[in-house]
């Protein structure tokens, strides 16, 4: 399924898993195996259309962060599925007590931007020519960080912060708005 993902030219990923890579692939159900990584697929007539990750590890420095590592099919995008999932994943770290979350996105994808700025995200760094395409060319790759605690509380209950952690997935699927219908 998720090999099957296709994408147009100039549409790079933004982080170093290619899921069309077999090898890369291994890896991945190896840092799910190994409780490094948590994935999140969404489904449509029973093809994969999306997947998030929120990849960690338990070095000493960077025990408290994670990464979010997220493709969604290019005829599936703006219709809220991005920040449907972003907004489960942020959940997710809150609840194993991660403390910052980073997003990685190509520099020109200004709607993979605002939708990362909406879920609480703000820019930490620029890396000029970083990525580079199948094609051969380059692209800047922004990287993006949020405050989980403080993020997930606003995604749950509004704006006012909130200490309590109860039922944190269901309190996120009562706020989201319902799928569209087929």
């Amino acid at each position: 399924d998720v090999i099957a993902f296709g994408r147009p030219r100039g549409d790079v990923p933004s982080f170093g898993i290619y899921i069309t890579n077999p090898r890369a692939i291994d890896q991945w159900i190896r840092d799910i195996e190994a409780g490094r990584a948590i994935t999140i697929l969404a489904r449509e007539a029973g093809a994969v259309v999306a997947y998030i990750s929120l990849h960690r590890d338990d070095a000493l420095w960077t025990r408290y962060a994670g990464e979010i590592q997220t493709i969604i099919a290019h005829d599936c995008r703006s219709v809220g599925l991005g920040e449907r999932m972003v907004a489960e994943i942020v959940v997710i770290a809150n609840g194993l007590g991660l403390r910052k979350v980073t997003a990685r996105v190509v520099s020109g994808r200004r709607a993979s931007i605002a939708m990362f700025e909406r879920m609480g995200f703000r820019p930490e760094a620029l890396l000029a020519d970083y990525l580079i395409d199948p094609w051969d060319e380059t692209h800047d790759l922004l990287i993006m960080s949020c405050d989980v605690a403080h993020t997930a509380a606003t995604l749950l209950f509004g704006d006012e912060p909130v200490v309590a952690r109860a039922g944190p997935v269901a309190a996120l699927e009562a706020r989201l708005p319902d799928e569209p219908g087929p």
